[in-house]
């Protein structure tokens, strides 16, 4: 793969990690979410493996009120924790390969929206029923990048706060829980010209979330990260 194509590896790492987290403990879900995540390579010079090696296998999420994380384990990247602050109104990213934890803002509009829709009628069966999706079509903020259409099967049970999310607009993932309310189960993602990424929900415990549990390490060197990679 060439080098140059890393430049764009932090924009699917928060596309990829974020999923539809964070909620009040008392009337919304809070706890832990597992996914497993299969690749499909659009780029024929580029292997499916190589993309397990660059995001691994599976996600977790763990979800509170106002804050949320997501932990991903990979050969390339090592552990990597993404935090997620709905009241600052920013994102964090730690890896255990690096002493510096990078934010951005997740109150910005990533690139251009084409279309938002909501899909009644087609349904996948998850979870002991039919469920609905929301698809985002979008052109981000990235050269290497050409589009990104994404579909995301929620499950209205394990509501979210919409009132939370309305800043959440990275990856307008504002738009996905303005629609649906609730978290994701299966996120199907095609970022063209590279790849597709299918994560599928394997578990949910409900729980509770020690604040703790949301809190990146302190003792690295915080550093804002460059936008438009």
């Amino acid at each position: 793969m060439k080098k140059k194509y890393l430049k764009f590896l932090p924009l699917l790492l928060i596309l990829f990690q974020q999923n539809g987290f964070s909620q009040e403990h008392y009337k919304y879900f809070e706890g832990e979410v597992t996914f497993t995540s299969e690749f499909e390579s659009l780029d024929p010079q580029i292997p499916d493996d190589y993309w397990h090696y660059v995001f691994g296998n599976s996600l977790v999420g763990v979800v509170k009120e106002y804050k949320y994380k997501t932990i991903t384990i990979s050969e390339s990247e090592g552990t990597t924790i993404t935090y997620y602050d709905l009241r600052e109104k920013k994102v964090y990213i730690e890896s255990s390969m690096s002493d510096t934890v990078k934010w951005y803002p997740l109150d910005e509009e990533p690139g251009e929206l084409i279309s938002i829709q909501r899909n009644k009628a087609e349904k996948k069966y998850l979870f002991d029923e039919l469920r609905e999706s929301v698809t985002l079509e979008y052109i981000p903020d990235d050269p290497y990048v050409e589009r990104i259409v994404s579909t995301h099967y929620f499950m209205p049970e394990h509501k979210l706060n919409k009132k939370v999310y309305a800043e959440h607009k990275l990856n307008f993932w504002h738009l996905f829980i303005n629609e649906s309310g609730s978290i994701s189960i299966r996120n199907e993602a095609f970022v063209y010209p590279f790849l597709k990424r299918v994560d599928q929900v394997t578990n949910i415990d409900e729980r509770v979330v020690d604040d703790s549990e949301l809190e990146f390490d302190k003792s690295k060197v915080l550093v804002k990260g460059e936008t438009g990679y």
